[in-house]
Parts: C-alpha cells; sequence; structure tokens
C-alpha cells in the first residue's frame, strides 16, 4: 500500500508499506558510498479474473527502492518476505521504463527513510498478530 503526494513544484513523492520480493542487494560505489537496492511489492490488485479454484486473480505493482549511505547499511540485510515502511523522493526508472513493452512509464523510489519489519518477528494477519519471541523484548533493534 502506497500513497504519492505532489507538491506545487511537481516533486513527487511517496510513502507506504511493502514487502521484498527477494534480497536486497548491497554494494558499494567506485566512490566508496554504500548503497542498496530493494525489489518490492508496494499494492496489490484484482485482475477481474478467477483461477480454477475460483479465487480472484492478483496483480502485484512492483517498485524499485533504493537507499544510500548509512540508511544502505541498515537496509542491507533485508530479505524476501520481509515487510517494511518506506518513504522517499519518486523518479523514473529509464531501465525498466526502457525495458516496457506498453510503453508504460515506471517510478522508482529514493528512499529518504525505512523501517524494518522482519520476517521472523510480529505480523498481522487475519487472525491478529502473531506471537514475538522471548528474545525480542531482550535486545531492543538499535
Amino acid at each position: 500500500m502506497i500513497y504519492w503526494y505532489e507538491d506545487d513544484y511537481e516533486q513527487r513523492f511517496v510513502f507506504g508499506v511493502a514487502q521484498a520480493v527477494k534480497n536486497a542487494k548491497y554494494g558499494k560505489s567506485d566512490r566508496g558510498r554504500a548503497y542498496c537496492m530493494i525489489s518490492a511489492v508496494v499494492e496489490k490488485h484484482p485482475t477481474g479474473e478467477r483461477n480454477e479454484r475460483g479465487y480472484p486473480v492478483m496483480k502485484s505493482d512492483i517498485m524499485s527502492i533504493s537507499t544510500f549511505g548509512k540508511l544502505a547499511e541498515y537496509c542491507k540485510d533485508i530479505e524476501k518476505g520481509d515487510t517494511f515502511l518506506f518513504a522517499g523522493q519518486v523518479v523514473v526508472d529509464e531501465y525498466w521504463t526502457n525495458r516496457s513493452e506498453t510503453g508504460e512509464v515506471k517510478y522508482k523510489c529514493n528512499a529518504e527513510y525505512v523501517s524494518v519489519q522482519p520476517g521472523g518477528m510480529a505480523s498481522y494477519s487475519s487472525g491478529g498478530f502473531s506471537e514475538l519471541p522471548e528474545s525480542f523484548y531482550d535486545d531492543p533493534p538499535y
């Protein structure tokens, strides 16, 4: 789930909750600056179709989320399935826009804030919150 915001100067900002579709890619530039790239599902939409069992078929919107510097160091351990909150500036993703067969413009987020909820910790589903491991209470994550 994401929310887009545009101010009077046509800068686009986005914030929301996403789920990583694969492990984060971490590295350092030639100048030694850390970067981290995360591919994540930001929204799911029904397609109007049903599968063979009668359930609605969903389409996932995936966004690339980039982090730099100390934030990249924080994000480097994000794994597939981890849920996180993010906020940042939206820019056109030239790579995926050029590869789009439909001509659709694709966007990515240069994140300025990320807060990770690892897959092994508490999560919310229709049944309520899952159990928190005991170690969660013993060692704060910061």
